[in-house]
């Protein structure tokens, strides 16, 4: 039995995809990329300490615990070594899809307190309560699986654990769940792993399905915040309460800027530096630029890029810009430049961007600039 008091709320934290031992390579340095992977693994003790510090009874890992097979013994080892120092605490730990077979083979055993689920086949875990029981169910998808079989008791309050992305209707093939299914099911809380952001919905008739998202934004499709939930299991309501808790070491930001009204690198450095805030300096950032700009604007990124890389932790810039020519400019100017552009603007085998584009190295060619 959970040990709580008369009235006391059983508490649980509900996370997915921390996918340690990522690449991490598209975008950070070997040195950031060590650096990032050590965060993430930091990331993960912190939350059981957090959980420990808040009498936690239970961790509910609910897939992509890992990113490949190969995974050194080493981080296995701190994992086992994690779950053994807080033993009064358990670990529900469902495989996703970047959780081969070889992860934790021959060592989560260790951990008496490490529970783990089947392919294709249901698994329950009762806890006893001071009424009644917690069910924790889970199931790993494959090609082959089902959902059907689910059987779970109206007198229990019900878990269940799946990694995958949620559709209305179809068949659960390797990693959809199909919500129409579960429906009707004596389901309080469906704990998802598969989607990177934090969502939540309704599952009829009285339950809630739930992604917890990745604990960390790992790369510039994973902006915001991100941790992970914590349950809170109200026994004399029967309900299960939940709560986002940000929890992030760095947080992934992508910022848009309107150039339009620039004519240098300099000014368009300094619009974007001040959409950078204080708050970010540890932080990874994606600056966009966007907006129209004639072509005789002078645009050089990895200028803006090198005057910016001191306020962020990590940061990049991306040219969203689009080109414009004011042709009407050049309709009565008499040097080479002006013959040049009407020469383009009247050869009808570009297209409109192709034409701004050609004009732009020939105008740089001219000034005696060179293009990249």
């Amino acid at each position: 039995m959970v040990d709580t008091k008369e009235g006391e709320k059983v508490k649980l934290i509900h996370c997915a995809d921390v996918h340690l031992h990522s690449r991490l390579n598209t975008h950070l340095s070997v040195q950031q990329s060590k650096e990032r992977n050590g965060e993430l693994v930091s990331s993960f003790v912190n939350m059981v300490e957090y959980g420990h510090r808040h009498g936690v009874s239970a961790v509910l890992i609910a897939g992509d615990l890992f990113d490949g097979a190969s995974v050194p013994q080493s981080l296995q080892n701190t994992l086992i070594h994690i779950m053994k120092e807080y033993s009064e605490m358990m670990f529900f730990y469902l495989r996703g899809n970047h959780d081969e077979n070889s992860v934790l083979a021959g060592t989560w055993e260790e951990a008496g307190n490490l529970y783990c689920f089947q392919p294709d086949t249901w698994t329950s875990f009762s806890i006893p309560l001071s009424n009644g029981n917690l069910t924790i169910t889970g199931m790993e998808l494959t090609q082959h699986s089902s959902l059907n079989g689910l059987q779970l008791s109206s007198d229990d309050i019900n878990i269940v654990m799946l990694h995958g992305q949620i559709r209305n209707y179809g068949k659960p093939d390797g990693m959809n769940i199909p919500l129409k299914q579960l429906e009707d099911h004596n389901i309080d809380y469906l704990a998802l792993g598969h989607i990177h952001s934090y969502e939540q919905g309704v599952l009829r008739p009285e339950g809630t399905w739930c992604y917890a998202g990745s604990m960390e934004g790992r790369g510039f499709d994973e902006p915001g915040e991100h941790g992970f939930v914590m349950l809170e299991v109200d026994e004399e309501n029967r309900t299960v309460h939940s709560s986002f808790i940000p929890f992030a070491t760095r947080t992934v930001h992508v910022i848009d800027v309107d150039v339009s009204d620039c004519c240098t690198s300099v000014q368009m450095m300094q619009k974007a530096k001040m959409m950078i805030t204080g708050d970010m300096q540890n932080d990874m950032v994606r600056i966009r630029l966007c907006g129209d700009l004639d072509v005789s604007v002078e645009k050089d990124i990895t200028t803006i890029e090198k005057m910016l890389e001191n306020t962020c932790w990590y940061l990049e810039v991306k040219d969203e810009t689009r080109l414009f020519v004011d042709y009407e400019q050049y309709a009565k100017d008499a040097s080479l430049k002006g013959e040049f552009v009407r020469l383009v603007y009247g050869n009808d085998t570009y297209t409109s961007v192709e034409k701004a584009e050609i004009i732009q190295c020939g105008i740089a060619a001219l000034n005696g600039e060179e293009q990249v």
